[in-house]
């Protein structure tokens, strides 16, 4: 799977990684749905040795997930806000690793913001 985000690693995004499809959720460091909110851990220097899961972004499979993750980790979000994103299978795979997470590896040519905007602030 080359010309995605991660394909400079071998066997990355995962053989196992499926289609994109669904609405998905983002916790963002700023209220505005902008690239610097879509960057990878790997791509931060948060992981100086990365593998394929640290060069993809992380998505919260429901906005109470989201809420939960901001929730505990306040100080890293401060006035952040939450994004809701919603993927078509020409927008990259997925992989799940955890019942509220999955890894996103989207095409090197598509940026982020275009499938995601501010979910709805009555719901956060």
């Amino acid at each position: 799977m080359s010309n995605y985000i991660g394909s400079e690693l071998p066997q990355c995004p995962p053989p196992d990684a499926k289609p994109c499809n669904g609405v998905f959720f983002r916790v963002m460091k700023s209220g505005r749905v902008e690239v610097a909110n879509f960057q990878s851990q790997a791509r931060l220097g948060l992981k100086p040795n990365p593998v394929c899961s640290d060069l993809a972004l992380s998505l919260c499979t429901t906005l109470a997930a989201a809420k939960g993750l901001m929730r505990r980790f306040k100080k890293g979000f401060g006035d952040g806000a939450i994004a809701k994103i919603s993927l078509k299978e020409e927008h990259g795979v997925l992989l799940q690793d955890k019942a509220t997470h999955v890894n996103w590896w989207h095409p090197v040519s598509l940026d982020p913001c275009v499938v995601a905007e501010i979910a709805e602030e009555e719901a956060i």
